[in-house]
């Protein structure tokens, strides 16, 4: 079985990792999904499909994206911050 964070970087373009708070996006793939919408290394990942990434844990929001694999469709609501 595929480890589900190969997955989510596979098929979504995503290294995530989840902070005290939100889940964090460390690394978007260039030309990947993530990247073709607008996603950047740095954005914190508030809503995954309209559930709150506060308070889940890190299975929870790799479980999330491997549910989507088949549709390769994910809602996500991010912010970003710049200096």
């Amino acid at each position: 079985a595929e480890d589900t964070t190969e997955l989510i970087f596979k098929k979504f373009g995503l290294v995530i990792q989840k902070e005290d708070d939100y889940a964090h996006v460390l690394a978007v793939r260039p030309d990947s999904p993530a990247d073709k919408n607008g996603i950047h290394h740095g954005d914190i990942i508030r809503q995954l499909n309209r559930v709150s990434t506060l308070r889940l844990n890190m299975y929870e929001i790799r479980r999330l994206f491997s549910i989507q694999e088949a549709t390769f469709s994910i809602i996500l609501s991010y912010d970003r911050f710049r200096d």
